[in-house]
């Protein structure tokens, strides 16, 4: 099964081959968990890249995606925070 966002389509298969995909996927998983609440941080994008061993570039291509969501929005001088829209997404 596939989802369309924005002009990305997502797999519902963790074996992707694009990192990007695969990071969005995992960071959508846990705001919709709760595990990440709205007004939340994200991970940085520094911790990120750490953790998936991927390039910076890749980490802040798997956020924009969830930005164009509206799941995550950026606070200027604190990082990626996860949304209120994302909230009323998980009571959906």
């Amino acid at each position: 099964m596939e989802r369309q966002l924005s002009s990305v389509v997502v797999e519902d298969d963790e074996e992707d081959p694009r990192a990007y995909v695969r990071i969005a996927n995992d960071l959508r998983r846990r705001i919709v968990s709760g595990e990440l609440a709205a007004g939340k941080p994200l991970p940085s994008i520094t911790r990120l890249t750490q953790e998936w061993h991927v390039a910076r570039e890749t980490a802040s291509h798997a956020v924009s995606v969830l930005v164009e969501e509206g799941l995550v929005r950026r606070v200027p001088g604190l990082g990626y925070h996860v949304t209120s829209k994302a909230a009323r997404s998980k009571e959906d």
